[in-house]
Parts: C-alpha cells; structure tokens; sequence
C-alpha cells in the first residue's frame, strides 16, 4: 500500500498575498483589456460599415435627384398650361378641348429618394461611435431629402384631389362657375406644392454641389414670379450668413470647452 502525503508548503507570507493578488488583478486587467479591444475593432467594423451604405445611398440619391429634376421641368409647362385652360374656361363656360389653349394634364412622378441605411442606422447603436460633425453631417442631409420627399408627396396628393373632384361630376368645362372655382383653388394649391419643390431641390443642391443641374433662377421664377428684389435678396444673404457663423461659433465652444453646470 502506497502512502500519499499532501506537499507541505512554506508559511504564506504577506507578499505571498500580495503576489497572488497581484496576479489576479492583472488577469482581470487583461480580459477587461481584451474585451474592450474587441469592442473597439467591432464598433469600427459597424462605423465603416455604415459610412460605405451611406456612401452606397448617397450615390443612388444622386440619380433620384436628376430624375426628381427632370420631372420638374417637365411637369412645369404643364402644370402652367391647367391653370391657364382653367383661367379660360371662367371666361369661356362650357368650351369643348379643342378650344383650350392647354391639354389638362394630370399626370406626375413623384421624388422617392433612399434611406433606408439612414433609418437602419437610426435603429442601431451604430451612429453613437461616428463623430458629431458627421452625424451632423448626414442628419441634414437625410433631413432635406425628406423635405424634398414631402413637397413632392403633397403635390401628387393635390393632384389626385383635383381628379378626383371631377369623378362623381361633370366633365371640367361643363363644371359650374362655383366648382370650377374650387378646381382652381386645388391646382393652386398643387402649384405651391410644386414651387416648394422646387426651392427645396434648389437648396438642397447648393448644400451638397455633386447633387447638380437643379432649377435654374429663371426656370424657377417663371413658375412662380415675380423674382424677389435683388435688395431683398442680398438682406437675406447678410442675415443668413450672420446666423451660420454665430451657429458655427457656438459649435466650436461646445467642441472646445464642457458643460459646467450654473
């Protein structure tokens, strides 16, 4: 029969502790270490991820954009030419098309710009780990591409709510003066819609120049005149610029210095 002896150890010293101690505090040290260099690389795999969607989309946007401006020159003459036959027919009550000086034309492409990395990106954590400036960055941009979205959106719904005024009705010319009227005020509404668009695709255009060939001063004033005072113009250019550097100015405190608390 064999004898086993438990090892017989030397007194456990204080150091001894602190040694071992030691050793734990590092291994826990490690895998704290370890986890949050895990979670580093992965929170840049999500951040470049979702800078190559954004960059994806963007591009796609760009083509939204040529079309959604190809539409409105289209639609432009056109929509002139309703309010113009209607005009006609309240002085001409009951002529047939073939003396209108427009066709009515009731047709339209709406502007269906893409986001859906935008509204993804939203969902997740994933924007927490981009800089400001650049969640700023896209904030805005997604923001007017949905204002853009919007005028268009309300203008095919105004279109439809003239068409559909005639649906249970008579032909356009053998409406009454007081329909005919509200015919009008619905086409005038579509064509508010429409210069909004058009100011919207402007000035989305002048935020981000890839976005290119967006109506024109002249093709958008001939829409919708008279063309503003260039006095008025330059006053609004002299407050707008004032308001972006105190904005800009704001921004650079609260990058450089914290919040203390009054």
């Amino acid at each position: 029969m064999i004898d086993v002896h438990p090892t017989h150890h030397g007194s456990f010293t204080r150091r001894d502790f602190f040694v071992h101690l030691l050793i734990v505090v590092l291994g826990i040290l490690i895998a704290i270490g370890l986890e949050q260099s895990v979670e580093y690389f992965h929170h840049r795999h999500q951040v470049a991820d979702l800078r190559r969607e954004f960059e994806i989309e963007r591009r796609a946007n760009v083509t939204h954009f040529d079309a959604g401006v190809a539409e409105w020159r289209r639609f432009a003459p056109l929509l002139q030419g309703n309010l113009r036959t209607l005009a006609f027919l309240r002085t001409h009550p009951g002529a047939p098309p073939t003396r209108w000086p427009n066709r009515m034309s009731w047709y339209m492409m709406t502007f269906s710009p893409s986001n859906a990395a935008w509204k993804t990106a939203q969902e997740t954590a994933a924007l927490q780990y981009m800089s400001r400036p650049e969640v700023q960055h896209w904030a805005s941009f997604y923001s007017q591409l949905d204002e853009i979205a919007n005028e268009s959106s309300q203008e095919r719904d105004g279109l439809l709510r003239a068409k559909a005024f005639l649906q249970s009705g008579p032909n356009l010319e053998q409406l009454s003066p007081s329909d005919l009227e509200k015919e009008r005020d619905i086409w005038l509404d579509v064509m508010a819609h429409f210069a909004r668009l058009g100011n919207a695709l402007r000035n989305f255009s002048r935020s981000y120049p890839e976005f290119k060939n967006s109506p024109t001063d002249i093709e958008f004033y001939s829409v919708f005149s008279p063309a503003p005072d260039p006095q008025d113009v330059e006053a609004v250019r002299h407050i707008h610029e004032t308001q972006t550097q105190a904005l800009e100015q704001i921004e650079h405190e609260t990058s450089t210095t914290s919040y203390q608390p009054q």
